[in-house]
């Protein structure tokens, strides 16, 4: 019964890490978003730039 209730601990460990994981690639693809936001800005000012 003790290692049933250890293998359950590390299953749930290994879930807390998973989610962690999908967290920070949820942080990473919004850093990506704002580069990609900025990058447009970017583009823009050049854009205006020749306009001038």
């Amino acid at each position: 019964m003790a290692l049933q209730v250890d293998v359950l601990a590390l299953q749930v460990n290994v879930l807390a890490l998973q989610v962690d994981a999908l967290a920070l690639q949820v942080d990473v693809l919004a850093l990506q978003v704002d580069a990609l936001a900025l990058q447009v800005d970017a583009l823009a000012l050049q854009v205006d730039a020749l306009a001038l």
